[in-house]
């Protein structure tokens, strides 16, 4: 019973790296996310992931900052990151 808790921990260490930037973007680290997204643009400079990623979490970062000026706005983007 014991061995379960400990797989499901190992299982989150296993993300692929893009995944791992998306969780960082839902949970708004998008300092961290960036640093993901950029280092797959450096060991992957040929696969366009990496750079279509990291234009993702720009967009949903900007509109998150942005989204101070407008209540509405910050609970739609609160909803997508699974904020209530």
């Amino acid at each position: 019973m014991l061995a379960f808790p400990a797989l499901a921990a190992d299982v989150s260490f296993t993300l692929p790296p893009l995944d791992h930037g998306f969780q960082l973007l839902y949970n708004l680290d998008f300092d961290q996310a960036h640093s993901i997204f950029s280092a797959r643009e450096q060991s992957h400079p040929d696969d366009p992931m990496g750079p279509t990623c990291d234009a993702a979490g720009l967009l949903f970062s900007e509109a998150w900052r942005s989204s101070s000026s407008s209540p509405r706005m910050a609970c739609s983007l609160a909803s997508v990151a699974g904020d209530k």
